[in-house]
């Protein structure tokens, strides 16, 4: 990047469409002055400095290639893969702007968009903005979250799709396309839209019996279909509970059930839950009177201010942090 010339230089191209090209894209930047340095950081070059801007108000903004760009944001974009790390970082903000445009699945938006209409777009730019606020320190530093997102390709390519497709094949002599077309692409079809409805119905449709301002709800039909995450309304008044329910661990709840088995072997710990008694103060301050009742109730349009992602977050509230119970605990860190 150079100085900011005193007069507009010239487009140069190597071919004429290159040049109409350029002056397009000049055109439509013209005054966009705050956006110049993201645009120059969207290209990567083979060789050395390809582009020059000139910054000039009364110049608009001139950019020349020298060499030819090899990769942009959009071929970034299309080798894009959901790790842990990036679904954590994700759904932290979510929990952090719920119901806003820097929550990615904002069910405000629409049944669609919240249930896959949001990985069919490029995120909105408060999304982006408010997820380089979130803290992410932890999973920086825990070894498999990096080593799954250092060999996440091999990996879901294994575990979803090859160890499916191969096992009926090979044991009880399926055929490979009935086990590619079923136990593979059919299944994973299948968990997809049940692990989104999460994100969609459970945001639309349900009581709201721990905090009515919150669109997040209790849906039965989802909590049974995401084994146990569709006790959505708890989940965001307490985020770090590792329950994500109240109505009892196992009832519609296999999730729970599984984390506790593994507890129990010693594969979890430091469990984080909410005292019963907390709960039902929390329902008698903020909930909508239905507490202990299956019925649904539509979904209320309040806002509220940024909330908590989990355990770990600094903006929990003191009281809820210090009453929290923590069991399997393997160390007295606090």
């Amino acid at each position: 990047m150079t100085p900011a010339p005193t007069t507009t230089k010239l487009l140069t191209a190597t071919s004429t469409d290159d040049i109409a090209t350029l002056k397009q894209t000049s055109m439509k930047m013209n005054g966009i002055k705050s956006r110049t340095s993201t645009i120059i950081k969207t290209v990567e070059v083979v060789k050395s400095p390809i582009v020059e801007v000139a910054d000039e108000p009364s110049a608009g903004l001139d950019i020349h290639f020298k060499n030819e760009p090899v990769e942009s944001e959009e071929l970034q974009i299309v080798w894009r893969n959901n790790h842990i790390y990036e679904w954590a970082r994700d759904h932290r903000v979510h929990h952090k702007f719920t119901e806003t445009h820097a929550d990615p699945h904002n069910s405000r938006r629409g049944f669609f968009f919240a249930h896959i209409g949001w990985l069919m777009c490029r995120k909105h730019e408060s999304v982006k903005m408010k997820g380089k606020c979130v803290d992410m320190s932890d999973l920086d530093q825990d070894p498999v979250v990096v080593f799954q997102r250092r060999y996440y390709i091999p990996l879901v390519l294994s575990a979803c799709f090859f160890i499916p497709t191969l096992v009926p094949f090979f044991l009880w002599g399926e055929k490979f396309g009935t086990a590619w077309f079923f136990c593979a692409q059919f299944r994973y079809c299948i968990t997809l839209h049940m692990t989104w409805l999460v994100n969609s119905a459970a945001h639309i449709w349900g009581g709201h019996q721990y905090d009515k301002t919150l669109n997040p709800a209790e849906n039965k039909t989802v909590a049974f279909w995401a084994f146990g995450e569709g006790w959505h309304n708890y989940h965001h008044v307490f985020p770090w509970d590792y329950k994500t329910a109240e109505i009892g661990r196992y009832r519609y709840n296999f999730s729970a059930a599984l984390i506790d088995f593994f507890a129990w072997v010693g594969w979890a710990y430091d469990l984080k839950t909410v005292p019963k008694d907390i709960v039902l103060q929390r329902v008698r301050r903020t909930g909508d009177g239905t507490h202990g009742q299956d019925n649904d109730h539509p979904a209320h349009e309040h806002q509220h201010a940024p909330g908590p992602w989990g355990w770990g977050d600094k903006d929990i509230p003191l009281p809820d942090k210090l009453v929290t119970e923590r069991i399997f605990t393997l160390s007295k860190e606090e």
